[in-house]
């Protein structure tokens, strides 16, 4: 089925996506952005320990969705 879909970075992709891929690639979104490499990054911009919203805003607007897409997209359905 074709789709349009919002990923996590708010950029609007066509995409030929099950709802299986979608959950799936949300998923692996979220884990990075509350992982421990991009909680440590958002710990020194805020100048303390952050909370999972402030995880997930910091990996939304700092290039978190894109260097994500970057990472995996060979492995996305074309």
């Amino acid at each position: 089925m074709s789709v349009f879909l919002l990923d996590i970075g708010g950029e609007i992709m066509r995409r030929s996506l099950t709802l299986r891929q979608l959950k799936k690639r949300n998923r692996a979104q979220v884990i990075d952005a509350l992982g421990d490499l991009n909680k440590y990054y958002a710990g020194l911009k805020l100048g303390h320990s952050p909370s999972r919203q402030e995880a997930i805003d910091y990996f939304m607007t700092h290039g978190g969705p894109e260097a994500w897409y970057k990472r995996h997209r060979k492995s996305q359905p074309q």
